[in-house]
């Protein structure tokens, strides 16, 4: 499998090199998301979960989306799903702790960031 992860090529260059059935949707996800272009990130990423409802990273990346979008909510729905199934990674948690910063719910953003910090990821 390649890792398309951070690549700062348009995915359309990626097709040309790769056939699309060889492009893993999170790594086409990713892609996207580098692009700028977030709804279409989304559906790549939504894509993974239906291929495997347990995987987290997806859904700590839609969040990314919608944050990247300002919606936030939704960010926050994304990343609370992703730390349901993955409640040990300090990132998933500073990332919900972002989402809840700017929906104004600032002890809970708090109580988030801590978390991030105890499973060792450096908020700050």
């Amino acid at each position: 499998m390649s890792d398309f992860s951070r690549c700062k090529y348009s995915p359309e260059i990626i097709f040309i090199a790769f056939p699309k059935e060889a492009v893993q949707p999170s790594d086409l996800g990713w892609v996207l998301y580098d692009s700028g272009r977030y709804d279409e990130a989304t559906d790549a990423f939504s894509e993974s979960i239906e291929a495997d409802p347990y995987f987290a990273a997806p859904w700590n990346e839609i969040g990314n989306d919608y944050y990247e979008l300002n919606q936030y909510d939704k960010a926050l729905k994304a990343y609370e799903k992703a730390i349901e199934l993955r409640p040990g990674v300090g990132l998933y948690w500073a990332n919900k702790g972002d989402a809840l910063d700017e929906l104004g719910f600032i002890a809970e953003a708090d109580m988030a960031y801590d978390r991030a910090e105890e499973l060792g990821y450096e908020v700050w």
